[in-house]
């Protein structure tokens, strides 16, 4: 049995001014680094391996929470796999505009129902003018290969740092919908049971 601690990195200077950023990298704010040695100080799980996605931000707080836990000599596993959304053209704009821009065609896509994950993926790329993004089929792919090599790793309790729209995608997995959901804190952490070839999101 494998359990996976699922975490969104620590605020940044974007999410201090209300940007969406996908693979675009900002630092940590010092109230970012702040909240996740708090957070470290107060987690009390013996981490047998620890993964990032390769953007600063993640990394950072990878390294923030392992060295508050006196984890530092764990080794931090880089995968661009475990990217947050490209969002092209929509990169560091604000979130008031992306969303104004996203959700009338994926509820649209929805047949005005409640959006799936596929229908705002399919939405942003099709509104990109960078040819950066990806489409629903690549980003699903994505997320299941490597969540399927980290399984697969052999360590029981794993700290995995990640972003929001990629951790909300994962929720989705553990659930019999994949009805949209996004919106989390800062160094949230979401604890994920891997079991009988199935997600669980352990309350």
């Amino acid at each position: 049995m494998v359990t996976i601690y699922l975490m969104r990195h620590g605020e940044t200077t974007a999410n201090a001014d209300h940007q969406m950023q996908g693979w675009t990298n900002s630092p940590l704010t010092e109230r970012g680094s702040r909240g996740i040695r708090e957070i470290g100080k107060n987690l009390t799980v013996n981490f047998d391996a620890a993964y990032s996605s390769d953007s600063g931000r993640a990394i950072e707080t990878a390294k923030l929470i392992l060295s508050e836990m006196g984890l530092s000599d764990i080794e931090i596993h880089t995968d661009k796999r475990l990217r947050e959304w490209s969002l092209g053209s929509f990169e560091m704009k604000s979130v008031s505009k992306v969303g104004g821009a996203l959700l009338p065609r994926a509820l649209k896509k929805s047949h005005f129902r409640r959006p799936t994950f596929e229908d705002f993926a399919e939405s942003l790329h099709d509104l990109d003018t960078t040819g950066e993004t990806e489409s629903w089929a690549q980003i699903d792919t994505r997320i299941h290969s490597v969540m399927k090599d980290i399984i697969n790793s052999e360590a029981n309790e794993i700290l995995v740092v990640s972003h929001g729209f990629f951790i909300a995608t994962v929720l989705g997995m553990t659930k019999e919908n994949t009805k949209a959901k996004f919106g989390m804190k800062n160094g949230q952490i979401f604890r994920i049971l891997f079991s009988d070839g199935k997600f669980k999101l352990i309350e």
